[in-house]
């Protein structure tokens, strides 16, 4: 069966367990395939310290729990396995993580929305990792972004079992097409809701159908190839729309389906 017969197949959701328990803990990032995050992007630093100590750490390559404190005297708590290195650029200390792309999409996952539910999940980490490729600069081998609510916010810690699992079900998946962008509520055309994704998904909604309907013109495709399959023709599209507005019909997006005709089926 091919990837994308498998990738569609009703009750796949049942496997989910037993990847649960094989997914690896990404600890090697393969070259062109990492991504280089400044945590904490806008909020200024002011102290590091393991997470049962008073005494700042020197920059250098982080492992263990540590405690970050803000200029703003606020604080947060996060696990470093030597991803997330402190460095000090002109007296100020900056926090940079090197991460396998896919664990960067979880990341998102985790802090951008949930993995549960599932179908609404899986769509939303299509979304983040379109954004990613659309948004992110580069920088020899790594694409680069900052953590922030400007660009998308990303976990400092290693991302859950669940979000893994996830990003696992869309691995290298992408919307190719015009620019992709998510909120948490917020639901308007080529913007991905978190809040309606999850109410569709409460409807039986697969993924690629709530992506559909955020992005109707885009479709799916591969990081590699981001080239959208969905090829658009504004005269035809603006002239149909014309004669179903003259004609009493209207037109409409074949939702629902991977491969969307472009020249939309009149109903």
């Amino acid at each position: 069966m091919g990837y994308w017969q498998w990738h569609q197949q009703n009750g796949t959701n049942r496997y989910a367990t037993v990847l649960n328990r094989v997914l690896p803990v990404p600890t090697q990032v393969a070259s062109g395939q990492c991504v280089e995050v400044e945590l904490f992007a806008r909020y200024p630093l002011k102290k590091i310290t393991a997470e049962k100590s008073t005494t700042a750490v020197k920059p250098g390559v982080l492992n263990g729990r540590y405690r970050v404190t803000f200029t703003n005297g606020n604080h947060i708590t996060f696990v470093s396995h030597g991803e997330t290195t402190l460095l000090s650029e002109k007296g100020k200390l900056k926090l940079q993580s090197h991460l396998d792309r896919e664990e960067y999409v979880a990341r998102v996952l985790d802090r951008e929305a949930k993995s549960t539910p599932p179908e609404a999940a899986k769509a939303m980490t299509v979304a983040i990792r379109t954004f990613l490729q659309q948004n992110a600069n580069r920088e020899g081998d790594c694409l680069t972004i900052p953590d922030s609510s400007a660009t998308q916010r990303v976990s400092a810690s290693p991302a859950t079992t669940g979000a893994r699992t996830m990003t696992a079900w869309t691995q290298d998946l992408i919307y190719a097409g015009d620019p992709v962008h998510y909120h948490g509520s917020r639901a308007t055309e080529g913007t991905l809701s978190w809040r309606q994704a999850t109410a569709q998904a409460g409807q039986g909604e697969r993924y690629d159908q709530i992506l559909a309907f955020a992005y109707p013109d885009n479709s799916l495709s591969r990081w590699g190839a981001p080239r959208s399959t969905c090829q658009l023709l504004p005269k035809a599209k603006a002239w149909l729309a014309k004669k179903c507005r003259s004609g009493g019909v209207y037109y409409k997006a074949r939702r629902g389906t991977t491969n969307q005709t472009c020249l939309r089926s009149v109903v």
